[in-house]
């Protein structure tokens, strides 16, 4: 296992402000190698600057829902009102390049020993959600290591097998000791936090001390929801930022 610290993002959205303060971040703590748990883009008005932005910047990156369908052409039937008009509205800006790009990406990754997915191992594109401890119990048991990472939900947090019990615990800027046993931990979002915290969030993974620790990040989200209206997308996108909901 590579000991170099891991800067794990998530759901990044689209939130060009967002995705740079968490860049910033990540460089002014001395830099990290960084991989994506996915959905580039989605809700947000820059799905191009940064879907370019992860590319060069991350060296794993695994399929996100928002992803897989903003690089198809399928129904958008599945999605909420708000978010299927935002990934319509995502594919008649991205290239055809971008597009294929999304398409290739796959749904899971190893790096360094841990395990990368976007929404759960025992299904990764059924996109079905880790919301309870027995759901997070049956991703532990496809899991493919030790240790799993995951996305989708934006609420960063961490379920750890004890025993026959699965306990979910919040994550905090304390370091979260990662020494023993199996456990699944999610950074939040980048781009659209969603417990009830608006700063961007992502994780710091220390393999040599078997750490892990959330990072909260200011950003100016009035301007991406300035940004988002002047796009037409709808409002409620850009209002929520400021709640994280």
């Amino acid at each position: 296992m590579d000991s170099g610290p891991i800067a794990v993002i998530s759901d990044v959205h689209s939130n060009l402000p967002a995705l740079e303060a968490v860049l910033s971040e990540i460089d002014r703590r001395g830099g990290a190698r960084i991989v994506c748990l996915g959905d580039i883009v989605g809700y947000g008005p820059e799905p191009s600057a940064c879907l370019a932005m992860v590319r060069a910047r991350a060296e794993a990156v695994v399929q996100g829902n928002h992803d897989e369908a903003a690089g198809g052409d399928g129904a958008l039937d599945s999605f909420a009102a708000e978010a299927g008009q935002a990934l319509a509205w995502t594919r008649r800006r991205l290239g055809e390049a971008e597009k294929i790009y999304l398409r290739s990406l796959p749904l899971t990754a190893q790096v360094s020993g841990f395990s990368l997915v976007h929404a759960n191992f025992f299904a990764p594109q059924s996109w079905g959600y880790i919301l309870k401890e027995p759901d997070a119990g049956l991703s532990l048991k496809f899991l493919p290591a030790r240790i799993g990472f995951f996305g989708h939900t934006h609420r960063p947090l961490v379920y750890a097998r004890k025993g026959k019990r699965i306990v979910r615990e919040p994550l905090s800027e304390r370091p979260f000791s990662f020494s023993a046993g199996r456990l699944l931990a999610n950074p939040g979002s980048v781009g659209q936090p969603r417990d009830r915290d608006p700063r961007a969030a992502f994780l710091l993974v220390d393999p040599a001390a078997e750490t892990i620790r959330l990072v909260r990040v200011e950003y100016d989200h009035r301007r991406t929801c300035r940004d988002i209206r002047a796009a037409g997308l709808p409002g409620i996108l850009g209002e929520r930022l400021a709640l994280g909901i």
